[in-house]
C-alpha cells in the first residue's frame, strides 16, 4: 500500500515538449528522509515508477494519476519496502 505524502504540482514547467504534452514539477516529501524534492512529471506518464531522492539518495516508489482537470498526482512510498 502507498503511504501518501502531500505532493502539490506546483506548475507546468514546460508546455512545448516534443511528444506535445506539458512537464509538471512536484514537490513530494521523501519517505526516507522527510525531506520536500521535485519530482518532473511528463503528461503522458503514469503508473508506477522509480525515482531516487534528491537528498538521501534512496528510491522512491512513485504512483502517478492524473485528476480530470489534468493535475497530476503522486503517492509516495518507500522503494525498500
Amino acid at each position: 500500500m502507498y503511504q501518501s505524502f502531500v505532493s502539490t504540482a506546483l506548475d507546468s514547467v514546460w508546455d512545448d515538449v516534443p511528444n506535445g504534452g506539458s512537464v509538471f514539477e512536484v514537490s513530494t516529501q521523501c519517505p526516507a528522509c522527510f525531506e520536500w524534492v521535485e519530482i518532473f512529471i511528463d503528461q503522458g506518464d503514469s503508473g508506477r515508477m522509480v525515482q531516487d531522492c534528491d537528498v538521501c539518495c534512496r528510491p522512491m516508489d512513485v504512483l502517478v494519476r492524473w485528476t480530470e482537470d489534468g493535475e497530476p498526482q503522486i503517492d509516495v512510498r518507500s522503494a525498500n519496502g
